[in-house]
């Protein structure tokens, strides 16, 4: 059986200790997609403060951060844009996001206006270097308005491709100048135009609001050609970047957990319960190879001999408290959907998906397995006109939140289906490379086996429902899977939720009866349940806002031009930080790394091998 990740504790810095005086801290806007993230190249940290960027430099070993961050300013577009969220906050950033961009690293921001700005963070590194607190004067390389509320991003590193998603049901990629690379032919490609010699602009409509985009960044899909979209009324598209002019989905597979599908009638079902927030491309080389389907996925999946293999994720908790988790219930937050919440999904009503695709498949499968919800709670309505209501809930000193268990043991059961519906664009062709790829949905994991290849729709998909639930419990209707993390030389994902939790999930794979079978394995559930009743995560102001990856200091990716020392090979895998934080500026920080092989242990890195 592989081993799970090493998950150490490192810090617990609390918001009151950074920040002891109420009226002196940054405000944290919640509900978002996602406010902070790690360089890979240097020692920064951003973090999203309503319109601002607050950059650290934390501390090692302990990631331990200041109250005194450096700052730097979005600039606006045009002056009186209106956002989806807050009027008066309208140029608040959505997500944040830090990728690479060719050989360099960049930090974006997709704001509430549809405002999209891109640094290059060895710009911020060098201010920072130079002393000043204001990071102003650093230029932009991206400033573009998309039209309405901007949420999905994503960026093709070789292929120099950045796509936007707004609430006007529309991608906006933007294709960078590129020369040809000699590691690639183009010479039969019929992506974007190849060598590029000018920027080039493409739209996709997707027919509803895009919380996020995915582009596959292993190597395997060199010149950007395949791009996975997720819209919240479920269903994930798969699309080629050509030059069509009419361009179609070249796959739609739509799939959840509902108690009928098409005619929807779950309990929550204003608060789109079949959202898909992430979808994930996935190296076939991080996976792990496990000798037996229980060491693959943890636990035996039930299945009632169709599709969906279901893992069971308190049976797997369960399970998880070798690793030094005690598996027991807790009380974490409970609140009331704000407009933050409908932000996302505001004007998608309006929106449609022209074409029609031509083949259509349907699966569909009882799980053996039945779920529990909770009874729908009052929600907030957005107006006829795709806004919401102008009270900023969020920034008030007297906001008045009802603050109970998150989780209810006392719910009916609901007889609950696995679905799956796929369609095929006329005339596909299936590409030589099939990566596997993660769907998370509002409340559950899919991984598909071969979404690119129509011929595999068959495959088994497992699935995972309410990961993040401790024991019978089930999370609350206005709660989402909305943060999204991989790090594919450890081989593992990360899903959290603003419900404060974090799972991570370790890819394996195993001998099938004719392929070898993809799957995913719950190891760790954060934070620990020793921590959550120090941490008081039932306690209001205690809202996830964020989760963000990179390597710890000592171990960070060379700066673009630099070659990769032999000292950083020799160490092998890296190890890696991870850091969840909340809307009070609580932060908690983990280092994750692979534990060595018995014959690798006298090559594995030391502490001294990581001092800066």
């Amino acid at each position: 059986m592989p081993s799970p990740v090493s998950c150490t504790v490192t810090n617990v810095q609390q918001g009151s200790q950074r920040f002891p005086h109420e009226p002196n801290r940054p405000r944290l806007k919640t509900w978002r997609c996602e406010l902070t993230a790690l360089s890979k190249v240097y020692n920064v940290y951003f973090v999203a403060c309503n319109d601002a960027i607050h950059v650290y430099q934390p501390s090692f070993p302990d990631q331990s951060l200041s109250n005194e961050p450096f700052v730097l300013h979005i600039p606006v577009t045009s002056p009186g844009l209106l956002g989806a969220v807050h009027y008066e906050n309208s140029h608040a950033i959505n997500r944040l996001q830090v990728e690479f961009l060719g050989r360099e690293e960049i930090v974006l921001v997709a704001c509430d206006d549809g405002d999209v700005v891109g640094y290059r963070v060895h710009e911020i590194q060098r201010a920072i270097e130079g002393g000043g607190k204001s990071l102003d004067q650093i230029r932009v390389f991206l400033h573009r308005n998309v039209g309405k509320s901007a949420w999905g991003l994503a960026v093709h590193r070789e292929a120099r491709l950045i796509a936007i998603g707004a609430n006007t049901g529309q991608i906006t990629v933007i294709a960078y100048a590129l020369a040809s690379s000699p590691e690639v032919d183009y010479s039969t490609s019929d992506d974007i135009s190849y060598p590029r010699q000018q920027e080039q602009i493409l739209t996709r409509t997707v027919g509803s609001n895009i919380p996020s985009i995915s582009f596959d960044n292993s190597g395997g899909d060199p010149s950007g050609h395949w791009m996975f979209s997720s819209t919240i009324k479920g269903n994930p598209v798969l699309w080629g970047l050509d030059p069509d002019s009419t361009p179609l989905p070249a796959r739609e597979i739509n799939l959840g957990y509902c108690n009928r599908y098409h005619v929807c009638t779950c309990e929550d079902l204003d608060s789109y319960p079949h959202a898909v927030w992430a979808t994930i491309f996935l190296d076939p080389q991080s996976f792990r190879h496990s000798d037996h389907l229980v060491d693959a996925l943890g636990v035996v999946p039930t299945s009632d001999n169709s599709r969906f293999w279901e893992i069971n994720s308190l049976s797997r908790q369960r399970d998880i408290s070798q690793n030094g988790d005690d598996a027991t219930a807790s009380d974490v937050i409970e609140y009331d959907q704000g407009e933050e919440e409908m932000a996302i999904n505001a004007s998608d009503e309006d929106i449609q998906m022209d074409g029609d695709e031509s083949q259509h498949t349907m699966n569909q499968a009882n799980s053996a397995n039945d779920s529990l919800f909770v009874p729908e709670v009052d929600m907030a309505s957005p107006s006829a006109d795709g806004s919401v209501d102008n009270e900023d809930d969020e920034d008030s000193q007297d906001e008045e939140i009802e603050w109970a268990s998150f989780y209810d043991l006392h719910q009916p059961v609901s007889l609950k289906h696995h679905y799956c519906e796929t369609k095929t664009k006329d005339g596909f062709s299936v590409p030589a490379r099939q990566p596997p790829c993660v769907v998370v949905t509002k409340n559950e994991i899919y991984l598909l086996q071969r979404p690119l290849d129509p011929n595999a729709d068959d495959l088994p998909i497992i699935t995972m429902p309410n990961p993040l639930c401790i024991g019978p419990w089930q999370q609350l209707s206005h709660d989402r899977l909305c943060y999204t993390a991989q790090i594919p030389e450890l081989g593992i994902f990360i899903v959290a939720s603003p419900g404060g939790r974090a799972g991570i999930f370790s890819l394996t794979y195993f001998e099938g009866d004719y392929s070898d079978v993809f799957g995913f394995r719950l190891d760790h559930l954060l934070p620990f349940e020793r921590q959550i009743g120090e941490l008081g995560l039932g306690e209001a102001g205690n809202r996830l806002v964020g989760i963000a990856v990179g390597p710890v200091q000592g171990m960070l990716d060379p700066p673009a031009g630099a070659e990769m020392g032999e000292r950083t090979r020799s160490l092998g895998a890296r190890r890696w930080r991870l850091m969840m934080t909340y809307d009070n500026h609580t932060v908690l920080s983990y280092e994750l790394g692979k534990y060595p092989e018995r014959e690798d242990m006298d090559d594995a890195p030391g502490l001294a091998d990581l001092v800066v």
